[in-house]
């Protein structure tokens, strides 16, 4: 027990402490906390004691410059804080955000580029009426749908021929008339008595020539006309 008792008396015994290690250039440095202690509360005197008090008798009569230095501070914050209290920062902040530039996404800058031109182009846009560049697309198609019609093979031409144009038909129709007229004016000025063989082979002749120029003229008056291709 009186073991135990005297560790607890040595426990209870203030221990000698050791000095803070200090670097020898800092020696001639004031402390920053210091100098504020001074300028706040006056030379000499910390917050809690007496002298630090402001209204105390005490504190006025041994420093009164420590007491008229503090006053002065106190009105320093006290004007401080009201003028923070009559700022509008919501104000102050809606003004620094509109004048501040906003960044927009370039997505959004291309979308409301391609909005834009269709706009204009459904504004020039002449609702009802067919583009030229339409019609004269569609009178292209007619004429390739036509030219692709007639390139195609007929099955109603017999192999090996083709279908003579209508303009060398009437030409050929033509000639035939011509001749049969010849033919026909040979004929009438034949003599009537055929006594002699040569005038019985001369009329024979013609009306062989004649008969061939009629069955011609049938062929080249159809609609359709095949040639034999050589």
């Amino acid at each position: 027990m009186k073991k135990k008792e005297r560790e607890a008396q040595k426990k209870l015994q203030p221990s000698e402490s050791k000095p803070l290690w200090k670097n020898s250039k800092y020696d001639r440095t004031e402390s920053r906390l210091k100098q504020w202690m001074d300028n706040t509360y006056g030379a000499g005197s910390r917050p809690g004691t007496p002298a630090s008090r402001p209204g105390t008798a005490r504190a006025a009569d041994k420093k009164p410059a420590a007491a008229h230095k503090t006053k002065p501070e106190g009105g320093l914050k006290k004007s401080a804080s009201d003028s923070c209290l009559k700022r509008n920062f919501v104000a102050e902040n809606a003004r620094q955000a509109k004048a501040a530039p906003m960044r927009v996404d370039p997505m959004k800058i291309h979308d409301r580029k391609v909005a834009k031109k269709k706009e204009n182009v459904s504004r020039s846009y002449q609702r009802g009426i067919v583009p030229d560049y339409l019609k004269e697309r569609v009178s292209q198609w007619k004429e390739e749908e036509k030219q692709r019609i007639a390139n195609l093979p007929d099955p109603t031409v017999p192999e090996g021929h083709v279908v003579m144009d209508n303009r060398e038909k009437e030409e050929t129709l033509t000639v035939l008339a011509k001749s049969r007229e010849k033919l026909l004016l040979q004929l009438q000025n034949m003599p009537l008595r055929n006594d002699t063989l040569r005038l019985h082979n001369t009329r024979n002749e013609l009306e062989s020539k004649l008969a061939e120029i009629d069955d011609a003229i049938k062929i080249f008056s159809r609609p359709r006309v095949f040639i034999k291709q050589e």
